[in-house]
């Protein structure tokens, strides 16, 4: 049972860890360790080679975490990399025999660790009236002058998808963060982009995600929302602190070039945590906002009943049993998850484990866990008899007799940040070989009378209740929203269908996409394209998995290499696309700031055409967006004297032809979005020439005048 054994020789690291002191850690932080076991699909092998130069693969394993610490000033041990900060909120990398330190450290106040969250065009292209929004502002809008990223895993920078007309690659940097390696991998040169292969050749997500955002490749339908967008990679085995500082890197990017506020997208999503915006990465996404505007996915929990619970104790039902079982049914060799239970408030509910049959309906073992509850234990391990040896774990006879080899973990707190008491629950076993039953593991809930908790389950895990009728939870999927999207000021984008395929019906909302409510906020806040989409996919991808069967929709081979498109679902594909449309925004307004962009989108959304509580606040109106947003940059509408003699044409991307028919020009202005002058003459002439070159990518307003009339055109260069 190496699988097993594996997570627990990393389980003897994190039960080491101070439950209480000078540093704290929660329930999900001290299991995060054995989460990567539970995740394998997640993270690449430590041997997968990247693409980029790379130096000799190192030994030593690396955990990003997120603290907080005393104050902004605090400093923090050498071996601690810093990779990033905000205030008191400190993204960090440690190798793993280190980690006990950093809770140690003077002015180290509180950790989070080990949240691994899991991971289109041509129909799309007619949605959310994007076609108006492009025709309302001539000569295009591409999200010129921008800057988008990601963070996400499985990128091909060489797809055919991410170059200009030139051929050169709109990718200006590559950050793959590893958990073998303390700082991220980088390409940060046109040269090392080029000789880059992609992060991990078992994945296409990343790929897919940002063709949606920003792809480029015209000769099909397929291209993006934001094609001359330039383009920040991040990648990584989607950790927490990782997706954070994934997004810091493309602030700095947008910084150094001058360019306004970038599009972060996040196409990730976990159902473990608070849902309550409280988490550190809530709090650090939010203050990361300031500076970006962030979208993330809402989850594609939407029609999954058994992935979370509400419970209330009442004198009739003051307990509840649940079985966590898989998504499909099957018999299984081996499985693993994570169980999170928060109260309403820091009054402990009490915690059962049950063995429950799956072959006769029945529970066969109820297993005492009072241990947790008498004041001196923050967690416990059970086990068989057969990892005793290797671990601290106490011996559990119910899990030998229903399992050959098991190791469940229970780990529990009164949280700081919301003052909710958390226990986790965490299991992985293997199958015993036995014929005659299946057995599933499951927990009694009990709380005092009118307190309870919410319950929510990982994704490998889907709730079933028991036989017994008194004491069945009430499932809903009205508690699926995604917890990394729970914290604000940012957009959480839901799906809806843009291509009927199969029982999805067009311009209905998508059944998976996931929604509920926050702090009194109804969340998705809008939704987006994100059924059946074409974008590109990874040709490394198809290289490492020659019977992967090839993309119907498209392959296009240029100078001896195939490029790919493909259909995928999810509120993966619709995030990226309301991010592109809001580089649209910011290329017309590039002054604005990432709260006037969000509050553009939602004083405009068209609202649902139906009651379905998955459509949020509605749907995103990318034309009546960009008419607001250009309302609250101070844009009002160009006014044109009628009886003016002067045309303008639009001759090349950087010059513009004006003409004062029989007339003479007397002067040409151009002003930025700012109302700054940046260019001014005389023509004293009919016609001229406006060469544009050298200015700063962005709109400008070019203002042409005669001696009794005047024309105003918007600009984009």
């Amino acid at each position: 049972m190496n699988r097993i054994i594996l997570s627990l020789l990393l389980a003897g690291l994190a039960a080491t860890l101070p439950a209480s002191g000078q540093g704290t850690a929660g329930p999900l932080t001290l299991i995060s360790h054995e989460m990567r076991q539970l995740r394998p699909q997640s993270e690449p092998s430590a041997q997968m080679p990247l693409g980029g130069p790379l130096s000799v693969i190192s030994v030593t394993s690396y955990i990003p975490a997120i603290i907080r610490v005393a104050d902004a000033s605090t400093s923090l041990p050498d071996f601690a990399t810093e990779l990033g900060r905000r205030g008191d909120l400190v993204l960090i990398n440690v190798p793993e025999d280190r980690l006990t330190e950093v809770l140690s450290a003077p002015g180290v106040l509180r950790m989070e660790s080990g949240v691994c969250a899991v991971p289109a065009m041509d129909m799309a292209r007619t949605c959310c009236h994007l076609p108006e929004a492009l025709a309302a502002f001539p000569p295009e809008l591409t999200g010129k002058g921008v800057v988008v990223g990601f963070s996400d895993v499985g990128f091909d920078p060489n797809h055919i998808n991410f170059s200009d007309g030139a051929g050169c690659s709109r990718v200006k940097e590559i950050y793959s963060y590893r958990r073998d390696r303390q700082l991220p991998v980088t390409a940060l040169t046109p040269a090392e982009i080029a000789a880059w292969s992609t992060d991990d050749p078992h994945n296409w997500h990343a790929t897919h995600v940002a063709g949606i955002l920003a792809g480029s490749y015209r000769d099909n339908s397929f291209y993006g929302v934001a094609p001359d967008a330039a383009i920040v990679a991040t990648t990584s085995p989607l950790y927490d602190a990782y997706l954070l500082a994934g997004a810091e890197r493309c602030v700095e990017y947008a910084r150094s070039i001058g360019a306004p506020a970038p599009v972060v997208n996040m196409s990730v999503s976990s159902m473990t945590g608070p849902h309550d915006g409280t988490t550190l990465f809530n709090q650090y996404m939010r203050r990361l906002a300031e500076d970006a505007v962030i979208c993330i996915s809402a989850g594609n929990e939407g029609n999954r009943w058994g992935a979370a619970f509400p419970f209330r104790s009442s004198a009739a039902r003051p307990c509840v049993q649940a079985i966590a079982r898989e998504h499909v049914p099957a018999r299984l060799e081996s499985f693993s998850g994570v169980v999170d239970f928060w109260s309403y408030d820091d009054t402990p509910v009490t915690l059962r484990m049950l063995v429950y049959d799956l072959t006769t309906s029945a529970v066969t073992a109820t297993v005492d866990l009072s241990e947790l509850y008498n004041g001196t234990h923050h967690d416990l391990t059970l086990v068989t008899a057969d990892l005793a040896e290797a671990t601290d774990g106490t011996v559990c006879e119910p899990l030998g007799e229903a399992f050959r080899s098991a190791w469940v973990r229970f780990s529990w707190e009164i949280n700081p940040e919301n003052g909710r008491y958390n226990i986790v629950y965490a299991f992985d076993w293997d199958r015993k070989e036995d014929g005659q039953h299946e057995y599933r593991l499951g927990f009694e809930l009990e709380a005092p009378e009118g307190k309870g908790a919410e319950v929510y389950a990982s994704s490998d895990i889907n709730f079933q209740r028991t036989d017994d009728p008194a004491v069945k939870p009430d499932f809903t999927n009205t508690m699926t929203i995604n917890d990394l999207a729970c914290g604000g000021d940012v957009a959480v984008v839901g799906a809806f269908v843009s291509r009927a395929t199969g029982s999805d019906v067009a311009g209905k909302v998508a059944q998976f996409s996931s929604f509920g409510r926050v702090d009194g906020r109804t969340l998705p806040d809008f939704c987006a394209p994100g059924a059946a989409v074409v974008s590109s996919k990874s040709t490394p991808y198809y290289n490492a998995n020659p019977d992967e069967a090839l993309p119907q929709w498209s392959a296009v081979d240029a100078g001896g290499r195939m490029n790919y498109w493909d259909t995928a679902s999810g509120t993966s594909m619709s995030s990226p696309y309301a991010a592109g449309v809001f580089a649209l925004w910011l290329q017309a307004c590039p002054t604005l700031t990432p709260v006037e962009i969000l509050q553009a989108a939602a004083a405009t959304l068209t609202p649902a055409p139906d009651s379905d509580p998955r459509w949020g606040g509605g749907i995103l109106n990318a034309e009546a967006g960009l008419k607001e947003a250009m309302r609250l940059a101070g844009i009002s509408d160009v006014t044109t004297d009628a009886a003016s003699p002067i045309d303008f044409k639009r001759l090349s991307s950087t010059q513009i032809g004006i003409t004062a028919y029989t007339v003479t020009l007397r002067s040409v202005t151009v002003t930025d979005m700012a109302g700054r002058t940046v260019m001014s003459v005389t023509p004293g002439a009919e016609n001229y020439t406006l060469s544009l070159d050298g200015l700063p990518a962005g709109i400008y307003l070019v203002t042409a005048s005669t001696a009794r009339s005047t024309r105003t055109l918007k600009a984009a260069c």
